[in-house]
């Protein structure tokens, strides 16, 4: 993986852990008075995620470099099952929160 993808994924990456661990603390206390800072910073790292997918599909379409399309490839790959892990969590989170209720 090119350094330029790494780096950039790097920070959601890390945000991303800290969002799963946060959703596994206030599934495990039952403590929901956090929730909605969680959703808003998921919802943000969906954004974040999204502009990521699509300035790559930009660089994609735009280049002519076959060699490097297959990595693009695994990197868009990534992109979309980390935004799709984050809409997982987000429902799971909605959903425990329901049935608390």
């Amino acid at each position: 993986m090119p350094d330029n993808y790494l780096n950039e994924f790097a920070l959601v990456r890390e945000t991303i852990n800290e969002l799963m661990d946060q959703t596994k603390t206030i599934l495990k206390t039952g403590d929901y008075s956090n929730y909605k800072q969680v959703m808003k910073r998921a919802n943000d790292c969906k954004d974040e995620l999204s502009t990521l997918r699509e300035r790559l599909i930009d660089s994609m379409q735009s280049s002519d470099k076959t060699s490097s399309y297959k990595t693009a490839l695994i990197y868009l790959t990534v992109l979309q099952e980390s935004q799709e892990m984050l809409s997982v969590m987000r429902h799971q989170l909605r959903a425990a929160g329901k049935l608390l209720k």
